[in-house]
């Protein structure tokens, strides 16, 4: 049985050498690998070369149960990462390269963001995220203020079903079965917290690895996210040229036997073009 390590899982560990302790700070600083450098926190005399390590991340200590097998220099340099020393990788690959290619129109956003602060809100112009502005209907308010009455009693706060509240989905059948011309009950329905949160368990649902999704470009650059989270791969089709209008006949070429969904999206994001009835049929 290994010892209790619990007492020291909020602070660094202070039995590596100082040179260890930079290369560690060196590595942490990556925000990419982390070298297991660090010596055995516990383990009894009988378990010979089985140890149990503790790796620090440069924000805060944490510490890990491994079966260890051989030493591991604490020297910096390459004989610290040398066979004999076992690391591990923080991110994935995907998610490594997710940060790689990160958003740019996000990065504009925050760019925005000190641009104002810097010279005042109504010297910036910000065209990266289509960010609501529009205030709340009165029935918002007038629902928020009710719950906020509420907001001390028991459960207010707690779960509710996977689906979607029934009151909330009962409601939004009627709405939609007007809105859209289609026959809805609440058990057609389900409610999710935003549009990426609905695709993405869609998606889940229905994706097989190396299938295909079909949307018209230029496209909301996450889709190619959502759907290469469940092995999915994301094509795309030219829209109309000066209209953004989607080309149907372009969409019909694209389809293959790998293609399972297509993105319709109107109001289009990013060019605020509309679809019309027409179009949509």
């Amino acid at each position: 049985m290994f010892l209790p390590f619990f007492a020291a899982c909020y602070a660094p560990c202070t039995s590596c050498s100082a040179a260890a302790r930079r290369l560690l700070d060196r590595a942490a600083g990556t925000c990419k690998t982390i070298p297991l450098l660090c010596k055995a926190v516990a383990a009894p005399a009988s378990m010979g070369q089985y140890r149990e390590f503790a790796f620090w991340t440069g924000l805060h200590a944490c510490f890990i149960r491994r079966i260890f097998y051989g030493g591991c220099a604490l020297s910096p340099g390459r004989q610290a990462y040398g066979a004999d020393c076992w690391y591990m990788e923080l991110l994935s690959q995907t998610v490594q390269g997710y940060v790689a290619n990160s958003s740019l129109i996000r990065r504009m956003f925050e760019a925005g963001i000190e641009l104002k602060k810097k010279y005042g809100p109504e010297n910036v112009y910000d065209f990266s995220l289509g960010n609501p502005d529009l205030p709340a209907p009165r029935e918002v308010v007038d629902g928020l203020k009710a719950f906020a009455e509420k907001a001390h009693e028991p459960f207010a706060f707690g779960y509710t079903p996977n689906a979607g509240a029934p009151w909330a989905r009962e409601a939004l059948a009627k709405w939609l079965s007007k809105d859209q011309g289609v026959e809805l009950a609440a058990n057609d329905v389900l409610i999710s917290v935003g549009a990426a949160s609905a695709l993405n368990a869609l998606l889940k649902a229905i994706i097989n690895p190396g299938e295909e999704v079909l949307t018209f470009a230029p496209y909301f650059v996450e889709y190619g996210f959502y759907v290469a989270n469940h092995g999915g791969t994301l094509a795309t089709v030219p829209s109309k040229r000066d209209t953004f209008a989607p080309d149907v006949e372009a969409l019909e070429k694209a389809m293959s036997e790998k293609t399972r969904a297509v993105f319709i999206n109107s109001p289009h994001n990013p060019t605020g073009a509309v679809y019309t009835l027409e179009e949509l049929r």
